[in-house]
């Protein structure tokens, strides 16, 4: 299936086109049980700037488990994969949210994401536990562990507090502890994302990655998407326990087709789902939107088995429908996020978060919450924190202070857990807030720095909470999770990451003076050891002729016999040491030094 384009329209500059093929079928439910379910679906997007959004959605369910420790709960497993549920079940986890995510989430060119659906970079992970017990911290390392040999990454990394957070505000931290249970929000930066995590997550898939949606699923071209989010959540709902896997991509048809807006599925993602999975127990449905601006005779959409909607002055082509779901998008976006550090300094900075509401001054206000979990090495002065709001028009320094109406913060500790901010307050419309806060940069060991240390260290994303009103859309909000129409919405907005430059020791020190000081040493400890040990000897060698050398001779044997411990000298040796020579030599000329003497007072 694909678009083709008519360029009928100068004007028009890139159209955006999608096609995708699902035929409408009932599952076989020969290995679920009656009380379980599962279902796919797809929602395409044309996205403001050209490219396209992939939201693939894969839902199971079934009925709530017992509690810890039950034998049920180890049994009753049909469409939900086993190997998570025993990991939630041995760490007593109510609720999670997993996510891997590739690039980010650009919110001033596709507009708000729905709730979920946009994630930090790197490795994401929340836990909502149980309570009852003072064991909630070695469940978390019992989880992290777990999920990391499950999914193959890096998340054993996030057992210690140094990396873990307790959120009041945000994801719900306050209502959790409501319902009893208690939240740990932990995440990893720097974690890469590739098809090591993408395979063990469609195995958890009823049909794996062989049929149905999860089959036009290719590594290679998802992770060469501008943005990839790989999720997967669970949660009670209605007295169900639901896994909800998401894989969101942003592609640009541009880049990867051969530089035309004219695209298809397979030329997309070079596969295309040919058969639904039949283990779903509801129709697999497809919903393409459509272009905005763009009149339907400038494009063509194939196969043409599809059913045109028109919703919130939004079409929708749904193949294969079986309910109508709500998908508007906007390009605007009225709150605008930003964030990063000022100072040049090596050892301090300042912590800055900029944020704009740009709607007109008689829009309704927005609801903001401010979460942000900083590593132990940056040391906020939780005093330095301010929030200063004013008129856009008007110059940032002569914005007024704004008291937040809560504020929950945790200070950090060396080398065991980190800072934790969250401030909520409400942004008027034409207004711009900025946070504040002055932090130190701590002096690390030299062994806790990194192979690459001049590269600096990776902070991960903060969270903005945005309560937008009734009517500000979302990207893709599909009908199931949509918020009732009269209740305000909900959107989470990651911001960028950071990279600080600690203080650095000189690496190559080290390596400097163990070179100086072996030469040194191997200097003067060569010449002392020569001064100390070296003896110096002088002799005299006379020639004598044969007679006098056959003389020296026998009186070198004698004296070597001698040595020996000899009374009479034996023959004389045929060869000596040098050792023996000089000796020899020496006694030789001492004897005749001797008898010499005695002649001459004869």
């Amino acid at each position: 299936m694909r678009y083709s384009m008519q360029a009928r329209n100068r004007a028009l500059v890139a159209v955006v086109a999608v096609a995708a093929v699902v035929a409408l079928a009932l599952a076989s439910t020969a290995t679920a049980a009656p009380s379980e379910r599962y279902r796919e679906h797809l929602d395409i997007e044309p996205l403001a700037d050209g490219k396209v959004l992939f939201s693939f959605e894969f839902v199971a369910a079934r009925p709530a488990p017992p509690v810890r420790g039950s034998a049920a709960a180890v049994e009753a497993f049909g469409l939900f994969p086993r190997t998570l549920g025993q990991i939630l079940a041995q760490s007593d986890v109510a609720e999670l949210d997993l996510a891997w995510t590739q690039g980010r989430w650009r919110t001033d060119r596709w507009g708000y994401a729905a709730n979920g659906t946009a994630a930090p970079p790197g490795a994401d992970l929340k836990a909502w536990f149980r309570s009852g017990g003072n064991d909630v911290d070695a469940r978390w390392t019992a989880l992290t562990n777990s999920l990391a040999g499950l999914f193959c990454g890096s998340l054993n990394f996030l057992d210690s507090g140094v990396l873990t957070a307790h959120p009041v505000l945000t994801y719900g931290g306050g209502d959790a502890a409501a319902r009893g249970l208690e939240l740990r929000h932990a995440s990893l930066a720097r974690e890469a994302v590739c098809t090591e995590n993408l395979t063990p997550w469609t195995k958890l898939l009823p049909c794996h990655g062989a049929r149905g949606l999860a089959a036009a699923l290719n590594g290679y071209r998802l992770f060469d998407a501008d943005y990839v989010s790989i999720q997967t959540r669970v949660a009670h709902v209605a007295g169900e326990q639901e896994m909800t896997q998401r894989i969101i991509a942003v592609l640009d048809p541009l880049r990867q087709v051969d530089n035309r807006p004219d695209w298809s599925l397979v030329g997309l993602l070079d596969r295309v789902p040919d058969t639904v999975c039949p283990m779903a127990t509801a129709p697999t449905t497809v919903h393409v939107a459509m272009p905005r601006g763009v009149p339907e005779d400038e494009f063509d959409l194939l196969p043409e088995q599809f059913e045109m909607m028109e919703e919130g002055g939004r079409r929708f082509a749904a193949y294969d429908l079986a309910h109508i779901v709500d998908s508007p998008t906007a390009a605007h976006v009225p709150v605008h996020v930003t964030r990063y550090t000022t100072g040049s300094a090596q050892d301090r900075g300042v912590l800055a978060v900029d944020l704009r509401h740009a709607a007109p001054v008689t829009s309704a206000p927005v609801g903001v919450v401010y979460y942000d979990v900083l590593p132990w090495f940056m040391r906020v002065y939780l005093h330095t924190l301010v929030v200063r709001c004013g008129p856009l028009d008007a110059p940032a320094d002569s914005w007024t202070s704004v008291t937040p109406n809560a504020t929950w913060a945790q200070h950090a500790r060396d080398r065991v857990r980190p800072t934790v901010v969250e401030l909520a307050w409400s942004m008027p419309a034409g207004h711009g807030c900025g946070v504040r806060a002055d932090f130190d940069k701590a002096f690390l060991h030299y062994t806790e720095h990194r192979p690459d240390a001049n590269r600096g260290f990776e902070v991960g994303a903060a969270v903005i909470t945005l309560t937008l009103p009734t009517d500000t859309p979302a990207t893709v909000v599909p009908a199931a999770h949509a918020a009732p129409a009269t209740s305000p919405r909900v959107v989470r907005v990651p911001t960028e990451l950071l990279q600080i430059q600690l203080p650095t020791p000189d690496f190559s020190m080290p390596y400097n003076v163990i070179t100086f000081t072996c030469t040194v040493l191997a200097f003067f400890f060569g010449t002392l050891f020569a001064m100390t040990v070296k003896r110096t000897y002088s002799y005299r060698l006379v020639d004598g002729g044969e007679a006098a050398e056959k003389e020296k001779t026998r009186k070198c044997g004698r004296l070597l016999a001698r040595f020996r411990g000899g009374g009479k000298a034996g023959p004389t040796p045929a060869v000596v040491t040098i050792e023996h020579r000089i000796r020899a030599v020496l006694a030789a000329e001492k004897a005749a030094a001797e008898d010499a003497t005695g002649r001459a007072s004869r």
